[in-house]
């Protein structure tokens, strides 16, 4: 193979990891910060990025959850406050390494693109022990029997038993 042949080759090749590594970093369609779903914006889904960043919801979702595992005022609010200081750590993370893959694509560097893709990976590690460090934090302000009834909650919603906006299908909610 010639050199200019390996070199559209290697570009090519840069350019697609590039669109791959950007689309990637971006938001499910129909999802909007607030990790929303059926519901637009805020709706209460998880986006795979920032999942609060957990397997619990943010905005209503979070609230509806806590509603309905009767948490306190005062667990709801420590709550809110672990989720979007986790949920904040992660979107800073994100924006960094998706700036880093964008200079990457700008500079056609191969080594740069390398290196923020090594970076994405790293972020999704941290983020993932973020999530556990999450789930921890959210159990130490319930008590266990609202830490059993969130978990019956959050396996429903998983498994496609109430809606995501909580109600139980065809149900509507309070």
């Amino acid at each position: 193979m010639s050199l200019s042949a390996r070199r559209a080759l290697g570009g090519l090749s840069l350019v697609a990891m590039m669109a791959s590594a950007v689309a990637v970093a971006q938001p499910m369609e129909g999802r909007g910060p607030g990790g929303g779903g059926r519901g637009g914006p805020g709706a209460g889904g998880c986006e795979p990025q920032a999942m609060a960043p957990s397997v619990l919801p943010m905005g209503p979702g979070l609230d509806r959850l806590l509603e309905d595992i009767k948490a306190s005022t005062e667990q709801r609010d420590q709550i809110r406050k672990i989720v979007q200081q986790a949920r904040q750590a992660e979107q800073d993370s994100q924006r960094s390494t998706h700036e880093q893959l964008l200079q990457a694509f700008v500079a056609a560097d191969a080594a740069k693109a390398e290196t923020a893709r090594q970076q994405t990976l790293s972020r999704h590690d941290a983020a993932s022990k973020r999530a556990n460090q999450v789930l921890l934090d959210v159990a130490k302000v319930l008590t266990a029997e609202q830490r059993k009834q969130l978990v019956e909650r959050l396996k429903q919603r998983q498994e496609g038993g109430p809606d995501r906006d909580g109600a139980a299908s065809g149900t509507p909610r309070r």
